[in-house]
């Protein structure tokens, strides 16, 4: 089915209402890169985070490891 009308990105502007409840992590994971993975590590979590806002982490200087 085509449509007669014609709808451009840039004139459509999408607002949410209200805020989107996020719950609290049910599950964490611990995590120490070791060696030269440090970057790597530090990059592919930062991506994560803004793909998932639901997606948290957490460093422990103590132990030096990551709770995800």
């Amino acid at each position: 089915m085509v449509s007669p009308f014609t709808v451009q990105p840039s004139l459509v502007s999408f607002t949410m209402q209200t805020s989107m409840f996020v719950p609290e992590p049910v599950v964490s994971l611990s995590i120490k890169p070791s060696g030269t993975e440090t970057p790597n590590f530090s990059r592919a979590l930062n991506r994560f985070q803004k793909e998932d806002p639901t997606f948290r982490v957490h460093y422990d200087s103590e132990s030096s490891e990551v709770s995800v």
